[in-house]
């Protein structure tokens, strides 16, 4: 594709949602009080936030006997149940994934990859990668994955 074709393609935007199931579970405040999700108003922030755009797909990470899993199960049960059929493109798959390895990064990171690929061969021009966890380290792989990709689709990183 030239320059020409990909500045004047029309726009085809998408979003994929990752949920750090570990570090959602395991989040406190300041005064080490637990941090409970209210998983509603999660679901309703994305939504609000990325109205008439199709998500590609919202994956929850979880390791195999981890306290994180239920909240891993409740994300994808509550997520399927809120998000309105109209909004959910038939490609639109809500998934549990389990780390049998114990740390999820690795697939968040390979997760993050795979949706920037797949918008790119299904014609995406911009890809908002939306992720739910406190860890830092997925800043540097967004990125590379940025400097990567740069000229065939534009990227955002959208933290919760």
């Amino acid at each position: 594709m030239d320059l020409l074709q990909l500045l004047f393609r029309p726009k085809k935007r998408g979003y994929a949602v990752l949920i750090d199931g570990p570090n959602v579970e395991n989040a406190h405040f300041d005064d080490n009080q637990k941090l409970l999700i209210a998983w509603d108003a999660l679901i309703f922030a994305i939504k609000k936030r990325f109205i008439n755009i199709t998500p590609l797909y919202a994956r929850a990470f979880s390791a195999v006997y981890g306290a994180e899993r239920p909240v891993a199960k409740r994300w994808i049960e509550n997520a399927s149940r809120r998000w309105s059929a109209q909004h959910l493109s038939e490609d639109t798959h809500f998934e549990l994934v389990i780390s049998k390895e114990g740390d999820v990064d690795p697939l968040i990171a390979d997760a993050m990859a795979e949706a920037v690929d797949r918008a790119i061969k299904d014609g995406y021009t911009e890809l908002c990668l939306v992720l739910v966890s406190g860890d830092h380290i997925f800043a540097q792989i967004f990125e590379n994955l940025r400097k990567r990709h740069k000229g065939k689709i534009k990227l955002t990183l959208q933290v919760y």
